[in-house]
Order: C-alpha cells, then sequence, then structure tokens
C-alpha cells in the first residue's frame, strides 16, 4: 500500500519541482540570445533540444508551452534532429537557456558524394564530383576521416579520391561528416 501512493507522490513531485524550477526560471531572464544551427537530438519529456552551431559548439535549449514553432514546421512534436534552426532564447540567471522561438529554417538533408580532392586549407576543402559539381565543405571538430592509412584531415591532400558524407545546411553551405579516402 505504501508503495503504490507514496512513490508515486514523490515522482510527482519530483517532475513538479524540476518543470516549475524552469517556468519561474523564465521570469528570471538576463538577456535574450539568437543561435543558429542543426538540431541534434530532442528530449521531449525532459522539453529539451540540443543544436550544432556552425563552428561545432553544441548548445543545449529548454521549451515550455509557450515556446513558438515557426517555419516549416508547427508544433515541438514536429521538430526532429536534423533540421537547420533559428533559436531565439531568453539566457536565465542560472546559464540555461529557455527557446522563446524556433524557426526551422530547413529541413537539412544529409547526402554523399565521390569525387577528387582540388583544395584543402585549415577549415574546409573543395572536390570535383564525378557528377563534374565542384563541391566545398566546411570542416568541424566532428569531421572524421578514414581509409588508406589517413587518420586525420591534416593527411587530406590534393588528388586524393575521397567518397564525403555531408549536411547541406542550405545558405551556411555544406558541412562535411566524414570523409572515406579511397584513393591516394
Amino acid at each position: 500500500m505504501y508503495k503504490r501512493f507514496v512513490v508515486p507522490l514523490i515522482l510527482a513531485l519530483v517532475a513538479a519541482l524540476t518543470f516549475s524550477n524552469v517556468a519561474y526560471a523564465a521570469t528570471d531572464a538576463t538577456s535574450s540570445v539568437r543561435r543558429v544551427g542543426t538540431i541534434l537530438s530532442i528530449d521531449a519529456a525532459a522539453e529539451t533540444f540540443k543544436i550544432a552551431l556552425n563552428n561545432g559548439t553544441k548548445v543545449w535549449f529548454f521549451m515550455n508551452e509557450d515556446t513558438a514553432i515557426r517555419g516549416k514546421v508547427s508544433s515541438q512534436s514536429d521538430l526532429a534532429a536534423g533540421m537547420y534552426v533559428n533559436v531565439t532564447a531568453s539566457e536565465l540567471s542560472n546559464g540555461q537557456l529557455l527557446a522563446t522561438k524556433v524557426n526551422v529554417l530547413k529541413v537539412v538533408v544529409k547526402a554523399k558524394v565521390t569525387g577528387k580532392v582540388t583544395a584543402v586549407d585549415s577549415s574546409s576543402f573543395t572536390i570535383t564530383g564525378n557528377d563534374g559539381k565542384s563541391y566545398t565543405f566546411a570542416v568541424t571538430p566532428h569531421t572524421t576521416i578514414s581509409g588508406k592509412g589517413i587518420t586525420s584531415y591534416n593527411g587530406l591532400e590534393n588528388g586524393m579520391k575521397v567518397k564525403v558524407t555531408y549536411t547541406d545546411l542550405g545558405d551556411a553551405g555544406l558541412r562535411a561528416n566524414a570523409i572515406v579516402v579511397l584513393k591516394k
């Protein structure tokens, strides 16, 4: 009998206190911030989501019933990993970010292309694809590289044949997720 009533009561109290802190914190906003990036993950139960900014930095946001969803989708339940978003948030005194508006700019598409490397610099590289088109990819600390004895981006050279898995970020360009060197 004790377990039947007390355990659910304790769980309900913990949940209420957790969510009331976020709701209370909303009135404790210190400033407004805007961040643009790709959604990496969503925890619907905790009403949180994480995005990767174009520079690779990861940022967590809280949502509540007042968070407005705009753009390519219309509700929190429509948000998904891979979407490119512009988030306006209140920065709370405890450092947390409460999303006030999430504008889905693009449903990001992951794709693959194979081609020959034509240029390499410290933060990007260009290939000519087998389709004859030129592709320039941004490289982040999360970009992986493998194949033919290559273990780091520093080993990538002009003339190598590569297969690139990438994310199309629309106006922000193409971001390489994985590079596989097929031939040196």
